[in-house]
């Protein structure tokens, strides 16, 4: 059972960093191959040409996604970053408000 909770909190702390890693942006280094092509010449003219196919490396920078930061913010700050932030909360309250304003002139109506 133990062992369990532990596989399940690697791979979520797996799946943290990797989506931490994507709304941060990264830089990977990718194997790739390079077609070279030699000529040989003698007294100016073409005597030989060879292509040979020669092996390098790559860095490719992988740039910050915004959705994962978007997805972070939400689901870390949600007080901070939600869509609405109390959108509910203060149309409730100007409702309130306005209700007290229209009961205390009624009031002040039938006294």
């Amino acid at each position: 059972m133990a062992s369990e909770k532990t596989a399940a909190s690697r791979a979520d702390s797996k799946i943290e960093n990797a989506l931490l890693k994507k709304a941060t942006g990264y830089t990977v280094d990718v194997a790739k191959s390079y077609k070279l092509r030699r000529v040989e010449y003698e007294d100016g003219k073409k005597v030989c040409e060879f292509e040979e196919l020669a092996q390098g490396v790559d860095q490719v920078h992988v740039p910050a996604d915004l959705s994962a930061q978007i997805f972070w913010l939400k689901n870390r700050m949600p007080e901070k970053w939600q869509d609405k932030p109390d959108a509910g909360k203060l149309s409730l309250l100007k409702l309130d408000e306005m209700l007290g304003d229209f009961k205390h002139e009624a009031e002040q109506e039938t006294e």
